[in-house]
């Protein structure tokens, strides 16, 4: 069983987009067994993607789910649909059910988000109730149930646990099919949740540096005594990323993985550093193919930013900066400076500026937050930690610049180039941002509704004092 997202992407029928192999592979699976399948997130199966498996000429047959039927499988190993009046001799009732979208429960509806949240929960709780009559229906016979979307409870590739709300279900929820074993798919780490017979798999092969755990898959057997499950590791090796300051020894715990050398070093250092001698040494300790080295330069020139904050004038500032920088500013740079704040003051289009102290950001559909954590939706309440410093950590690629860039009322990124857009996933994506302006005391909310699914959409902004 595939539960969703066997595709990244749109891809060709090329030889070097990999697809015919894909063929190649499944044709020789479905001359031992039949495959069933449903769809996964719609950006990366995209709409008819499976047409084509679905046709490939092999013993067994390809089916992909609709979560409005049944489906059998006999002694044989053929499999079908059950139809209103048809029960063949089945060995196995098979249930299933692709990504769940909002557009299922909340089509022509217009209400809020936390009353729309609360549909999509009592939806997909009714959906559950419907695939577990089914189940009680045919209970004589074992049942399996293949579902791609996020539980409430499972454990994130950063060991981070998912936390209620969006597109999610419980696992008492889950429980209402009443299945012998869950086949699961979205979340990249292979785990079990909970006590039930639910599992995710993972990811065939690692999609970024931080998912560092061994690949596998889960064979089960199913029986009208119940089910028993073994997990099964991928050849492919693990992944290990290291870092280590200019001259540090590499160590020997790079054996038998597939290793990324990341080397810290000043400006100086990082010239002369030979990346290509440090990989040799790499391999020559036992990594393996596709290892690489990297560079990362420590920031020696801090800029003093309450420093700057604090000055009341143009060329103060650049003179601040430019100490800490250790690139001074050129007198003509510094009368220019001089030149525009007098004519700004003369139009009256001085201001005292924005000094911003975030309350609260939620985003949604953001790219880099679904990459690193699988979440469409991620909220972070400043309000509820203590004063001071705050501090993101997580592993490259898990969304902390993300994070960052949305941390300004500003239709855009602040690094980032391409629109804003660009940057989100979903046609109801938005940046919600809540922040207090300390110059004046005025509190505000900056809501940006973004389509990020169509190269051409748009964007709506609200600000709200």
């Amino acid at each position: 069983m595939i539960a969703g997202d066997l595709f990244d992407r749109a891809v060709q029928n090329t030889a070097s987009s990999g697809f015919p192999l894909l063929v190649e592979v499944l044709q020789k699976m479905m001359n031992i067994a039949p495959i069933v399948a449903v769809t996964g997130t719609p950006t990366h199966d995209i709409d008819g993607c499976y047409k084509a498996l679905q046709e490939i000429n092999a013993e067994y047959s390809f089916t992909l789910i609709d979560p409005g039927k049944k489906y059998w499988l006999d002694n044989f190993g053929q499999f079908g649909s059950i139809g209103d009046h048809d029960l063949p001799e089945a060995q196995l009732l098979v249930l299933g059910c692709p990504e769940p979208s909002k557009e299922w429960f909340l089509r022509d509806k217009q209400i809020g988000k936390d009353e729309s949240t609360q549909a999509v929960i009592d939806g997909m709780r009714q959906m559950l109730l419907g695939w577990g009559a089914i189940r009680r229906e045919y209970a004589e016979i074992p049942c399996l149930f293949v579902y791609h979307g996020n539980v409430e409870g499972a454990t994130l590739q950063n060991n981070q646990i998912l936390p209620a709300g969006g597109i999610s279900i419980g696992r008492d929820d889950l429980a209402l099919v009443g299945a012998d074993y869950y086949a699961l798919g979205h979340i990249h780490l292979g785990q079990r949740i909970g006590d039930l017979p639910a599992y995710y798999a993972g990811a065939a092969f690692p999609v970024t540096w931080g998912e560092t755990d061994q690949k596998g898959f889960s064979e089960a057997y199913l029986t009208k005594e119940g089910a028993a499950w073994k997990d099964r590791p991928f050849p492919h090796p693990r992944r290990k990323k290291i870092s280590r300051i200019v001259g540090q020894s590499i160590g020997d715990e790079i054996d038998g993985f597939q290793t990324w050398l990341e080397i810290k070093a000043d400006k100086t250092q990082a010239t002369i550093i030979n990346k290509e001698s440090l990989l040799t040494e790499l391999l020559a300790g036992g990594a393996l193919d596709g290892s690489r080295v990297t560079v990362s330069v420590l920031p020696t020139e801090t800029v003093r930013a309450r420093h700057i904050q604090d000055s009341g004038r143009l060329d103060d500032k650049l003179n601040i900066y430019g100490a800490n920088c250790g690139e001074p500013p050129s007198t003509t740079i510094l009368e220019m400076a001089n030149k525009l704040e007098a004519a700004a003051r003369a139009a009256g289009t001085v201001g005292e500026g924005l000094h911003i102290r975030l309350e609260k950001i939620c985003l949604r559909g953001a790219i880099g937050i679904y990459k690193g954590l699988g979440l469409d939706e991620i909220e972070i309440n400043f309000e509820n930690m203590d004063p001071g410093l705050i501090t993101l950590i997580g592993d490259n690629g898990e969304g902390k610049t993300t994070l960052i860039e949305n941390m300004h009322p500003y239709p855009g990124l602040l690094t980032r180039a391409g629109k804003l857009q660009d940057h989100f996933r979903l046609r109801d994506s938005y940046r919600d941002l809540y922040f207090i302006d300390e110059k004046s005391g005025n509190r505000y909310r900056a809501f940006l509704q973004i389509d990020g699914k169509n190269p051409s959409g748009s964007i709506e902004y609200h600000l709200y004092k």
